[in-house]
């Protein structure tokens, strides 16, 4: 078995392909709802984005703030999950990768 293939092949690099490829879908997703939400409520309900919360600020204008702040509350959300969680689990799987190269 190549040592590639043993990469591939190891429970822990396993492990860490679905820990990855779920933090990212998860986070996709929360962005990608809120944006929709904010344009799907924009478009249909337009008297509702039109309320004056207080002068000149309105439900829509809220909203697109929110909109906007939540990609980097994700971001850094993301970027604190994979160094608590996804970096330690890479550097035992790059570990037991040179250590299989090693005995070779």
């Amino acid at each position: 078995m190549s040592a590639g293939a043993y990469m591939l092949a190891t429970a822990q690099f396993q492990q860490f392909r679905r820990r990855r490829r779920s933090a990212a879908y998860t986070t996709a997703a929360v962005v990608v709802a809120v944006h929709l939400g904010v344009v799907l409520l924009a478009s249909a309900a337009r008297d509702l984005m039109a309320l004056r919360v207080t002068g000149h600020v309105t439900v829509g204008l809220v909203l697109a703030l929110i909109d906007g702040a939540v990609a980097p509350v994700v971001v850094f959300a993301y970027r604190y999950y994979t160094r608590t969680r996804l970096d330690p689990l890479a550097d035992r799987v790059t570990a037991g990768f040179e250590r299989k190269g090693e005995n070779r």
